[in-house]
């Protein structure tokens, strides 16, 4: 691996098979950092075997005792624990630099790891994607092309694309929060993780405390792929409406019933990008009004 690669105590594996590590299928990024991780384990616990297995639904694999260990983008794990949604999904923040600062600090180590508890898991943050894009089937030119649409989004990031009329079923046709297409509204960095199970790490004869000691906590920060036009953004239009829900959206987090949600999410909003700070060449005309005449603050 490059800079941020794991240093791991040699394990004892109860039986003589690979390492079984799964990385969602049809995912590049994820795919390259699982094999660098794959090679990192061979190499530094003497390991040879680890086998690399694609799967549809990585984290279900590690469930059932078909994997070892995942290596899956954390909002993934929403479903069985909201506060992953809150640290992957958050609209217009943190960015790669500010959340690996939050995680490598005391504050963020104690989060992360009362999310992990919380879902019974062990999860080392692997890497840090630049995301920050909004990859469209047929790019919105106004906040009407929305309504209904299927949209795909971590965490609130989700919800506030709702608020402004898009559509929760079918095969979604904008996907917010990616590396790659428009400048979006949605979270500017997707963590990745090294999750296990206990029976999990039993099997590796490895302990969850064991692997977060000797692992970076951030992890690296993928490099920038190239996209095209950075400052091609979606419509200004969607961007006055994100920002005029921004508030509500905001105040339910910090308001949420799950402690742990409100305590990331007071945590992280702090570090989020405001209107202030939007560039002006993500509006996508030549003298466009700036953020603060579209009243996004």
């Amino acid at each position: 691996m490059t800079a941020g690669a794991a240093t791991l105590a040699a394990p004892t594996l109860v039986a003589a098979r690979p390492l079984r590590l799964a990385v969602p299928e049809d995912d590049p990024a994820l795919t390259t950092l699982a094999a660098a991780l794959a090679a990192a384990f061979a190499r530094e616990t003497g390991l040879d075997r680890v086998e690399m297995l694609p799967a549809q639904d990585a984290h279900a694999a590690l469930r059932i005792g078909s994997a070892d260990a995942a290596v899956i983008p954390l909002e993934s794990l929403e479903p069985i624990v909201p506060a992953a949604g809150i640290l992957a999904g958050l609209p217009f923040g943190p960015g790669p630099d500010e959340l690996a600062g939050w995680l490598a600090g005391r504050q963020g180590r104690r989060l992360w790891d009362r999310m992990a508890d919380s879902a019974e898991l062990g999860a080392i943050p692997l890497a840090l994607d630049r995301t920050g894009r909004c990859a469209c089937a047929a790019p919105p030119r106004c906040l009407l092309d929305v309504a209904g649409v299927p949209v795909q989004a971590p965490g609130p990031t989700a919800d506030l694309w709702r608020r402004l009329g898009a559509g929760t079923g079918g095969t979604p046709t904008i996907r917010d929060g990616v590396a790659e297409g428009l400048r979006g509204f949605g979270p500017r960095t997707r963590p990745i993780a090294l999750v296990t199970t206990p029976d999990s790490e039993r099997r590796m004869g490895l302990t969850n405390s064991r692997l977060l000691r000797r692992m970076d906590r951030r992890g690296p920060i993928l490099p920038r792929r190239a996209d095209g036009d950075l400052d091609t953004a979606l419509p200004a239009e969607l961007f006055v409406a994100a920002g005029n829900a921004l508030p509500e959206l905001r105040a339910e987090l910090l308001d949420h019933p799950d402690p742990l949600v409100r305590a990331i999410a007071a945590a992280l909003l702090p570090l989020t990008e405001t209107s202030a700070t939007l560039p002006a060449s993500t509006w996508p005309w030549p003298g466009a009004p700036g953020p603060a005449d579209h009243r996004l603050s």
